[in-house]
């Protein structure tokens, strides 16, 4: 058969896997998640009989970091790659080497979404190099520091969207504004703390991003631990007119001040995410978001 996309069922298997993958060489995008009899066998069969895979993503499968290696080895059209609770080794989370693979063998990336520990600094710095055309970066880590962002902001200029849940302090505002700079067509950012502490990424980021990035579409701060402020949101609202979605819920430091100054200047939200900020936000920015927003369809 001519399959050109597969969403596996999560009760599929390596066989289910292999068949596959030894009769549909044409297979452009795989899904396989919760898929717990999905191995590094399956993965193999798909780095053997499926040259032309585009898009893969992997999520609560038994794939280790050499499976992931033989895919990247030998599917060189891959443009998404996104992997989340896969087992790689023994760690349950990303190894190293498995971006440098990606970075060695998969020029055409566009997207790119990694957890764990082995997400570092080198291997994020090598994808950037590699990789030009790298659009989306989705990155869950602790280990990763300024040290990937000035390098982005070097190689990866075409980046449209930057996704941060960081569990340390390793990450500040000058290596973001850096990337902001050179980014200019950014729509889409997030910041968090995966901790839920003070995220060292503050105002000041927030109203370069806003500055800089006329076609902002989504803003996730959500989680920033009072690091980001009603001063950098009032910068969204004054120049960020394009946005469609705000995540403020678990930021203290926002109050109504500035969620009414977004729905006077962000006409065309259509999600607000702005719950567990205790008694900040009120009756006064709901009333400005129904009278403002008329696209809107998600307030929470």
């Amino acid at each position: 058969p001519d399959l050109r996309e597969l969403v596996a069922p999560a009760g599929i298997s390596d066989m289910g896997v292999a068949a596959i993958a030894g009769s549909c060489r044409n297979l452009r995008r795989l899904v396989v998640s919760n898929a717990e009899a999905v191995t590094d066998r399956g993965a193999t069969a798909v780095a053997a009989g499926c040259p032309q895979l585009r898009h893969l993503e992997l999520s609560h499968t038994h794939v280790s970091v050499d499976g992931l290696n033989a895919i990247a080895a030998n599917c060189p059209e891959l443009r998404c790659l996104r992997v989340a609770g896969t087992v790689t080794r023994d760690t349950g989370t990303t190894d190293a080497s498995l971006l440098f693979d990606v970075a060695r063998s998969c020029p055409k990336l566009r997207c790119l979404r990694l957890n764990g520990p082995g997400v570092c600094d080198k291997g994020i710095a090598a994808i950037a190099r590699s990789c030009p055309d790298l659009r989306h970066l989705y990155l869950s880590a602790s280990s990763v520091t300024d040290e990937s962002l000035t390098v982005l902001a070097r190689c990866a200029s075409q980046l449209l969207g930057l996704h941060m849940i960081l569990a340390d302090d390793n990450v500040a505002d000058t290596s973001v504004v850096a990337v902001v700079q050179s980014c200019p067509q950014l729509r889409k950012f997030t910041v968090a703390s995966s901790r839920g502490t003070r995220t060292l990424v503050t105002n000041a980021s927030i109203v370069e991003i806003a500055r800089r990035c006329p076609q902002l579409r989504c803003l996730n701060v959500a989680v920033t631990g009072g690091s980001i402020t009603d001063t950098g949101i009032a910068a969204v609202a004054e120049h960020a007119s394009q946005l469609r979605s705000l995540d403020v819920s678990l930021a203290p430091g926002i109050t109504d001040d500035s969620i009414r100054l977004v729905a006077r200047g962000c006409p065309r939200l259509r999600r607000v995410l702005a719950s567990h900020n205790g008694t900040a936000i009120t009756d006064a920015s709901v009333v400005a978001l129904a009278m403002h927003c008329n696209q809107l369809r998600t307030l929470h």
